[in-house]
């Protein structure tokens, strides 16, 4: 904002060099000119570089201009802030600042008059979205719609003043945009007191102006990546009928990096990037005094079809119903895969009382739903698994893996930058400069280049990279958010030199006595395989139909040394002419713990000097490798068994007629050469199917059964079973049972296969007495060519599981609904200590429960798979993991918890045992929220204690560990656990009765968070062995047993 001015001569900065800026743009008006460069013209100059808009027209002030004109460069566009200008001036768009400036290069005589300020009111001029402005998709979290709204925040006048001075000011930004909300907030917060946070934040999101909301070329329409549910309205938002609320656990459990997924959110938006069918759940509350019938509707996306479920729903005062909203990306079209297509979910209310809502929603066809990025925080060797990726269907597993690569640290200490406005200012930077910078040579094929910011005391650090073209820098990307979690990735980069900048920006101390150290890693990822990462499916699948979930195991074992930062990569492919369509994954890995080798020094190159000044780099040492000697196999001795089953057999449910109940004519259909339906045995309550060649038994309900279904019953031939109607027992007799699922809360209380196989059981058991269990068994010979079992159940508690296939996983799930929980443990049936509740396969690859207990009697895997053992806690409970026995296979075992803890119980008295085969033993206990963190039982009381115990025959008070044969590679067999380790630990090759070793063997590593007890006895050669953490030294003894 300015007074008038003129007319007078119009003149181009860029034609007028600065010798108070030499080598700089003088378009860019970055220093003041010298008095009497100009005589009261007015000065055109182009907005960036670094230079705010006013102390552009302070620069050009200082030279004698009478006026100034700013010119908005490309990236702002038609973006116009009204500053209070130190001289009278104007603010005009890109295309407007190129026409004036092609006129004036035509018309050497070019005059111009400033008007100044005009109030003016028009409406052409609200609801456009600023150029400056944020916009989605989120990067860290794309299944999360941002912004949530838009709000008033361009050129917003109002009081400003400090100390009893009265002043105006004009302000843009979010600094201006979140008053407005806030205020509108707080309105409804004074209308409705009961409304939560979320509670409010979706009214506001759901009642938005869309109608009329512009991009920042004032022409096409915003969309929900520009406005989210779009401009508030506080008239409207008062008047939501519905609400969604959420909790901050929830926010807690769907943190992706800890394999949450945040599109389960109970938010007023719907985002999400698939490869087929998807789908969110949404709970709505009503906030009216009276019933009111919603009815949606959809605008779908670009080839996308929506719905709704259900179309129709009535709201009765203060209810809660959940609805499902569904998109079929089938039909998006290869050339619209991989782009964010935008649509909205509606809903008109039967009621005047209330107001027309909606939900925006975005969503992505993708081949595949790997992610973009994988940080781990971890250990030298380990497993990250990525649960429940879709993708296209692949034929043949192909992989492609770049890297590991170390980084390439760079640590310097910088003060606070007294410019922060423009960090090139004074160049080349010094750390009183408050900027850092570096170059670095990227060869050609580089697959990925990170700069990454490791560590620093500042609170708000920024980076830069530039490239040189050739001729001179190129802007390549910046990370400068307001804080110090700083990262830029380029994938593909080109090749030639690089600069790195850093730039402190707010320093913790702002006087500039003191500078903030940091830590700076530079990835250079090649496109070719550093040998020391593999990518499997978890269940060593190598064919996946299209949208069939498979995990994603990353592997990876790195050399100890002074290296502790990776970077790499890998791609997806659906078959060899395919390698990389299904999408590639950066891999960042930071090592926590120090290497006990001593490395030696290896200077990195030295990099090609440029017009930019290169600091000197720090050699990155590399360790060398020694070779650790593989024992001979030996047996381990075996845990003495717990007492007999204090279960109470189950009964029998009563008979019924099952025509009264069923759809007996969708129940079964002969095909030819299949098998036959027994009519009559529907009377007793019976469906058998014999002499199947391969059908499918669909069970659908006309009216509620007075009880579970006492026995389907199929024999011979192959079978897949689809109900609705909870079953006692199934049974297949010489016959395949390929697939078994229920729908609607539908249970299966025992499934037995009888030489068959079993496939696909997936069990959606939300019952509502909360107490359902049930047992699989699939007996009969093995076969090389068996299906993998894949069992998955939700909200019942698995009590047996045992199956001669091939790469068998099971996964259990605690599920909550309506605030109701519905727990998933895999345990025995409550109330007793069975036994025979056992998990036993031929090659069991994966148990995995979240939100439950891992807790039978035995975990047994056979012949050469590595198992893995998962349980994560969540809102409802659940991550503990106590079996008294887990006997793995040949190939080792992997179990990870997160907020409860693994073998801290014990069963009839007796403490729990592993037994582990060979290769890798890796054991990890974390806390989450404050819960779990250990692993290991106590002394059971009236035992000796610690002290007592000198030998492997006498050892029935604390958790023991056999890990039969080290591996050849160090620290493969990891205990960690944060709240504590106790127990007795057998390593390396032992005789029978555990009472010698020839000192070869390694548990490699007992760590715990500091403060946390390490406490037990370890037969292992100490010198192989290293404690970190913790109050309390394991106590290592000889190989006679010693202490």
């Amino acid at each position: 904002m300015a007074s008038g001015y003129g007319p007078a001569p119009l003149v181009y900065a860029g034609d007028y060099p600065n010798p108070n800026d030499p080598g700089g743009d003088p378009a860019l008006a970055r220093q003041p000119w010298p008095a009497g460069t100009w005589t009261g013209q007015i000065v055109v100059v182009d907005r960036g570089g670094g230079i705010a808009r006013i102390a552009k027209g302070q620069n050009v002030l200082a030279g004698g201009a009478g006026g100034m004109i700013l010119a908005n460069d490309a990236a702002n566009g038609e973006s116009l802030v009204s500053d209070a200008h130190v001289l009278p001036a104007a603010h005009i768009s890109y295309n407007d600042g190129v026409a004036l400036k092609n006129w004036m290069a035509t018309n050497t005589n070019a005059a111009g008059r400033l008007t100044g300020v005009v109030i003016a009111e028009d409406s052409a001029n609200a609801d456009i979205i600023a150029g400056f402005s944020s916009r989605g998709p989120n990067a860290a979290v794309a299944a999360v719609i941002k912004p949530d709204v838009a709000a008033p925040g361009v050129n917003i006048l109002a009081a400003s003043g400090a100390d009893g001075v009265v002043e105006w000011g004009l302000k843009s930004g979010t600094s201006m945009a979140s008053p407005h909300a806030a205020g509108v907030a707080a309105l409804i917060r004074s209308q409705h007191p009961s409304w939560t946070p979320a509670e409010i934040q979706s009214a506001l999101t759901m009642t938005g102006v869309t109608s009329g909301v512009l991009k920042e070329d004032k022409s096409t329409p915003a969309d929900p990546f520009d406005r989210g549910g779009g401009r508030i309205d506080a008239s409207r938002a008062t008047r939501a009928g519905f609400v969604l609320d959420e909790i901050a656990d929830n926010f807690r459990n769907a943190d992706p990096n800890g394999n949450g997924d945040p599109s389960t959110l109970n938010l007023a938006s719907l985002a999400k990037a698939d490869v087929g069918l998807t789908s969110w759940t949404r709970t709505l509350r009503s906030t009216l005094a009276e019933s009111v019938e919603w009815t949606a509707s959809v605008d779908n996306p670009l080839s996308v079809s929506l719905s709704v479920e259900p179309p129709v729903l009535t709201l009765e005062p203060g209810e809660t119903e959940s609805i499902v909203v569904t998109a079929d990306l089938r039909g998006v079209p290869p050339g619209n895969r991989g782009q964010w297509l935008f649509g909205q979910v509606n809903f008109t209310p039967g009621s005047a009382d209330t107001v027309a809502q909606h939900m925006p929603v975005a969503v992505m066809a993708t081949n595949s739903t790997l992610p973009h990025r994988v940080v781990l925080d971890t250990d030298w060797t380990g497993m990250h698994t990525i649960f429940d990726v879709k993708a296209i269907e692949i034929t043949q597993w192909t992989p492609t893996v770049y890297g590991l690569a170390p980084a390439l640290l760079e640590q310097t200490s910088l003060y606070q930058d007294p410019t922060p406005g423009d960090p090139y200012d004074l160049w080349p930077p010094t750390p009183q400069d408050g900027v850092w910078a570096v170059t670095r040579a990227v060869p050609a094929g580089t697959q990925r280049l990170v700069f990454d910011l490791i560590e620093t005391t500042s609170p708000d650090m920024d980076l830069y990279l530039w490239w040189w073209n050739g001729s001179t820098y190129q802007f390549v990307a910046q990370s400068a958010h307001g804080g110090s979690d700083e990262y830029i990735e380029v994938n593909n980069p080109a090749d030639g030199e690089y600069l790195f900048v850093a730039q402190n920006w707010t320093a913790t101390d702002p006087s500039g006595a003191t500078s903030d150290p940091l830590t700076l890693a530079i990835g250079i990822v090649p496109s070719s395989d550093s040998g020391n990462m593999t990518i499997t499916e978890d269940s060593g699948l190598t064919s996946i139909p299209a949208g069939e979930p498979f995990d994603v195991d990353i592997n990876y074992n790195l050399m100890p040394g002074a290296d502790r930062h990776f970077y790499g990569a890998f791609s997806m492919g659906t078959d060899p002419g395919n390698p990389g369509i299904l999408g590639t994954v950066g891999v960042d890995i930071h090592v926590l713990t120090t290497p006990t080798p001593t490395p030696t020094s290896t200077p990195v190159p030295t990099p090609t000097s440029t017009p930019i000044p290169t600091p000197s780099s720090t050699p990155i040492p590399t360790p060398s490798s020694t070779p650790i000697p593989t024992p001979s196999s030996t047996p381990v001795p075996t845990p003495t068994p717990t007492p007999t089953s204090s279960c109470a057999p189950e009964p029998t449910p009563p008979a019924f007629d099952l025509n009264d109940y069923l759809d007996v004519d969708a129940l079964y259909k002969d095909k030819p050469g299949g098998g036959t339906l027994d009519e009559a045995a529907l009377a007793t309550g019976q469906i058998i199917i014999t002499g199947n060649q391969k059908g499918l038994i669909k069970i659908r309900l006309t009216s509620d059964p007075p009880g579970p279904i006492p026995m389907v019953q199929c024999r011979g031939g192959e079978v897949r079973i689809d109900t609705e109607a909870s079953i006692h027992s199934v049974q297949a007799l010489d016959c395949d049972l390929t697939r078994l699922a229920t729908r609607n809360g539908a249970f299966v209380r025992n499934c037995a296969v009888n030489n068959g196989t079993l496939g696909q059981f997936k069990m959606f058991a939300m019952s509502a007495d909360q107490t359902v269990y049930t047992a699989i068994d699939a007996v009969g010979p093995f076969s090389e060519s068996a299906r993998p079992a894949n069992i998955s159940i939700l909200g019942a508690t698995l009590t047996r599981c045992q199956t001669p296939a091939q790469k068998t996983s099971i996964r259990v799930s605690t599920k909550k609904k309506n605030n109701v929980v519905y727990p998933g443990h895999i345990a025995p049936r409550q109330g007793c200590d069975d036994p025979n509740a056992a998990l036993s396969a031929r090659e069991l690859s994966l148990v995995s429960c979240v939100g439950g207990d891992i807790r039978p009697h035995s975990i047994t895997g056979h012949s050469g798979r590595r198992m893995r053992i998962v349980a994560r806690a969540t809102a409802e409970g659940g991550g503990n993991i106590n079996p008294f026995l887990i006997d793995t296979g040949a190939d080792g075992l992997i179990i990870q918890n997160a907020g409860g803890d693994i073998l801290r119980q014990a069963w009839g008295g007796q403490a729990p045992s592993i037994r582990c085969g060979r290769k890798i033993l890796n054991i990890s206990s974390r806390i989450r929220n404050s819960s779990g963190g250990h692993f290991g039982i106590a002394p059971i009381p009236g035992a000796d204690g610690w002290g007592g115990l000198l030998s492997a025959a006498t050892a029935t008070d604390l958790t023991t560990v056999y890990s039969g044969l080290s591996s050849s590679e160090a620290d493969m067999n990891v205990i960690r656990a944060d709240a504590g380790i106790r127990g007795r630990f057998v390593t390396g090759q032992i005789t029978q009765d555990g009472t010698e070793c020839p000192g070869e063997g390694r548990i490699g590593r007992f760590q715990s968070k500091k403060g946390a007890v390490i406490e037990g006895y370890a037969f292992t050669d100490g010198s192989n062995t290293k404690v970190i953490g913790g109050d309390n030294q394991m106590i290592f003894n000889d190989c006679a047993g010693r202490p």
